[in-house]
């Protein structure tokens, strides 16, 4: 929801169903410019040295696909094992198929593309406690503070550090 302070449009793409508690659905529908693509997995990533301009995306009841325009990046999240083969033309993975990223989720590419998840990026500790709450974190951080940059609307202060 953070990213529609951003964003004119935000796809939500799930696998499956959205597995959460009800209010959070809620709170998505109410927002407004969030759309939740239930059943549907990413089978493309388009875009080159410019950064990501499109996504693919396949319906898994009725093997549709669809082409999304994407104007500004990516969060990505991916479950229990690292299914990150469709990424191998988009960002650095290592021998184990793991998205390179740094201390702050961002990866290979810099117009936008973050990536969190113990088992699907290079951090490591493997543990799901330490995937959500550090690397998805300052991934949802490093975007956030992306699409400031991106749009030229702050919204508070940043303290630094030094």
């Amino acid at each position: 929801m953070e990213m529609t302070k951003f964003a004119s449009s935000v796809a939500l793409i799930v696998r499956r169903s959205l597995r959460c508690d009800e209010v959070y659905i809620d709170r998505a529908e109410e927002a407004g410019g969030i759309r939740i693509l239930s059943r549907h997995e990413v089978t493309a990533l388009h875009g080159g040295d410019a950064g990501l301009t499109g996504i693919t995306i396949r319906d898994s009841e009725t093997g549709e696909e669809t082409d999304l325009d994407v104007e500004g990046g990516l969060f990505l999240a991916i479950g229990l094992a690292p299914n990150t083969g469709f990424l191998k033309d988009l960002v650095a993975l290592n021998e184990q198929g793991e998205i390179v990223i740094d201390e702050n989720g961002h990866t290979s590419v810099p117009g936008g593309v973050f990536a969190a998840g113990g088992d699907a990026t290079c951090v490591k500790a493997k543990q799901i406690i330490v995937a959500a709450g550090d690397g998805g974190a300052k991934a949802a951080l490093s975007a956030h503070e992306y699409f400031e940059e991106l749009t030229g609307r702050p919204t508070e202060e940043r303290a630094v550090c030094t």
